[in-house]
């Protein structure tokens, strides 16, 4: 989206590989957290209003017999 080239919603799940409905459910959840994405029909293609940033954390940790022998911050 900081491009603002990502085509059609159809057009942007095949990219994402998810359905066309699986895309306006994402944009309603960033909707959710305080996104304000339009979509410009012209164009074809989804853009923020105002800035935004959403940061994703990941951690994964390996368990063995109920301890953590192995941990992992993306």
């Amino acid at each position: 989206m900081e491009t603002e080239s990502t085509g059609s919603p159809r057009e942007l799940g095949k990219k994402l590989g998810v359905s066309e409905r699986s895309v306006y459910c994402l944009f309603e959840e960033l909707r959710d957290y305080g996104a304000l994405v339009q979509f410009d029909r012209k164009r074809k293609t989804y853009y923020y209003q105002d800035d935004f940033e959403l940061q994703v954390n990941v951690s994964i940790s390996v368990l063995s017999a109920g301890i953590i022998t192995t941990s992992y911050h993306l």
